[in-house]
This record gives structure tokens, C-alpha cells and sequence, in this order.
């Protein structure tokens, strides 16, 4: 059987992104991807060709994947709803220990975020449909009365996702869950 692939492929990309996750891209060798996925070197060069290919497969794996059911509570029939679903999701995810902690899209964006390469460039187009698509879920929140006419929409996505983002950063600098969820809290009561 020479040639076909002896694994499964979606298996091996989603343990290699709670690797990721968990650790960063600089602190994974092939070696510990070799690890987290059960795979040889051989097996992964043959698939991924590369670490960083590997690495843009599993951002989005993980904006398909997490990010994006996330993201996805957002649409709601009420807007207010959808958000304070976001945060509870998004919060209750620090918690839960089948997860890695933080989050790989934000700790990419520290990490890699400012190289000119295939890998900042997704992690920039991630940023920008992620604001792109919240923008849009606020406008339609304007037109059916869930926010008022003056809303600056770009400007609340981008609070959201900043405020999610902090969550992490919060959370991961301190521990425990009060700073994040009076972040989130805040935010929501000054839409109210």
C-alpha cells in the first residue's frame, strides 16, 4: 500500500494545532509535531511539505474550527443576545480543560504577526474577514433596531475583537477569569 496515506488527515492538522496552540510555532519542532500528531518526519514533509505550511493549515483549521463557531454566535436574531453569547462561549472556553489554553489566532498575531510572509499575511487576512464580518453582523444590528443609527460599526468590531482578544491576554497573565469577564461585561452594558 505504498503510497496511501495510513492516517487521517484532519486528525493529524487538529492535533498539530492544539500543539501549536499550546505552544507557540518558534517552541514546535518537527520533532514534538511528530509527537503531538503520532506521525513520522517522513510522513509529514510527504503531507504539509514544511513547518510553516503545516502552521497555515492549522490557522485555519482553527478559524474553521473554534474562531469561527465562535464567531458564528454572533448571528443571533438579536444582537445583543449573540454577543453576550460570544463572551459566555468565550469565556467558559478558559475553563474548559479539553481545550488548549489562550487562544492560537491571537497568539500567532503576537508571534507572527509582523513578518512579511505567507504566514502574517493569513493571520492578516484572518484579522480582516473576522472584522469584515462583524462589521457587517453591526450594520445589520443598526438597520433592525438592535443599535442605534450612530453606530459606528468598524469601530465596534474592532472593540469586540479587541476585548475578546484582552480576555485572553487577561486570563492568561493573571489566571483567573474576573478581569476578562468584567471586560466583557463592560462592553456589553455600554451597548445596552
Amino acid at each position: 500500500m505504498s503510497g496511501r496515506k495510513q492516517f487521517n488527515e484532519f486528525q493529524a492538522i487538529d492535533a498539530a494545532t492544539r500543539h501549536f496552540w499550546q505552544h507557540g510555532f518558534a517552541r514546535s519542532s518537527i520533532n514534538d509535531l511528530e509527537c503531538a500528531t503520532g506521525l513520522n518526519k517522513s510522513s509529514l514533509y510527504n503531507t504539509f511539505k514544511s513547518k510553516d505550511a503545516l502552521y497555515l493549515r492549522c490557522l485555519t483549521h482553527f478559524d474553521q474550527s473554534y474562531a469561527g463557531r465562535l464567531v458564528a454566535l454572533l448571528e443571533h436574531e438579536n444582537f445583543h443576545q449573540g454577543l453576550n453569547d460570544f463572551f459566555s462561549t468565550l469565556l467558559r472556553g478558559f475553563e474548559d480543560p479539553s481545550l488548549p489554553e489562550g487562544c492560537l489566532a491571537t497568539a500567532a498575531a503576537l508571534e507572527m504577526g509582523n513578518r512579511n510572509n505567507a504566514i502574517s499575511e493569513q493571520i492578516q487576512h484572518g484579522i480582516t474577514s473576522m472584522l469584515t464580518n462583524i462589521t457587517r453582523r453591526c450594520e445589520l444590528a443598526v438597520r433592525s433596531g438592535d443599535l442605534t443609527p450612530e453606530t459606528d460599526c468598524d469601530a465596534l468590531a474592532a472593540t469586540i475583537i479587541a476585548v475578546s482578544r484582552g480576555a485572553i491576554v487577561l486570563y492568561m497573565g493573571t489566571g483567573n477569569l474576573q478581569a476578562s469577564r468584567q471586560a466583557c461585561e463592560y462592553l456589553l452594558k455600554s451597548l445596552q
